[in-house]
């Protein structure tokens, strides 16, 4: 049972989107709206589709994968897709649905000794910004974004003795991004939250809420 895990585990890692809270749905809207000012209908259909299906990797992977496939209408360049981006999310993070008992369930994690993590594909500086915003960053000893790779930080956190690759750690992600990065570590324990992203793949572990961490 995925308890017994956690009672063995000393590192619990999360992925933000789709697992802390439920902000896929506005960076799906945000790569639609942003994509279309400049790839028309076609191209903001693909990237919304290559989101849904790459939820782990960074925006600057989906933008450039979007200008590897459609020629834009007018000049423009990933910086600027990217800072668009942004702006277009500004302010809906900060106001859309955390996981059930999030900080609940936070609270009991630390008091039975565990480190918490966030690794994720957003970019660092607004991964800390959004969570410091949402008065959840102090539960975590580690906040990771990109443009670092997640295994990259992984190898990072062994390195420097934070993270010891011989005893089981567990990473609650949402896409098979998460998954596959999980997977590169014999010891780490993946779970895919269901809460807001839905996983068709039975083979994989999934939990339907973070609450089941906890007793």
């Amino acid at each position: 049972m995925i308890k017994d895990i956690v009672n063995t585990a000393e590192v619990i890692i999360f992925d933000c989107d789709g697992v802390l809270m439920d902000s896929n749905p506005i960076k799906e809207n945000a790569f639609y709206q942003v994509a279309l000012g400049y790839f028309g209908r076609d191209g903001a259909e693909f990237i919304q589709d290559f989101h849904r299906k790459n939820g782990g990797l960074s925006r600057q992977v989906k933008f450039s994968e979007l200008m590897r496939h459609y020629r834009a209408s007018r000049s423009v360049d990933l910086e600027t897709l990217c800072i668009e981006f942004e702006t277009e999310l500004k302010d809906s993070l900060l106001k859309c649905k955390l996981a059930a008992g999030l900080e609940s369930v936070l609270e009991s994690l630390l008091k039975k000794g565990k480190k918490l993590l966030v690794l994720s594909g957003t970019p660092e500086p607004a991964l800390k910004s959004i969570l410091d915003s949402r008065k959840l960053a102090h539960y975590f000893v580690e906040i990771l974004g990109s443009p670092t790779l997640k295994p990259t930080h992984l190898l990072r956190l062994h390195k420097e003795a934070m993270l010891d690759f011989s005893k089981t750690f567990v990473f609650v992600g949402d896409s098979l991004t998460d998954k596959h990065a999980a997977d590169e570590f014999s010891n780490c324990q993946f779970y895919w939250s269901t809460e807001f992203a839905k996983c068709d793949d039975i083979n994989v572990k999934s939990i339907s809420s973070l609450q089941e961490l906890v007793p």
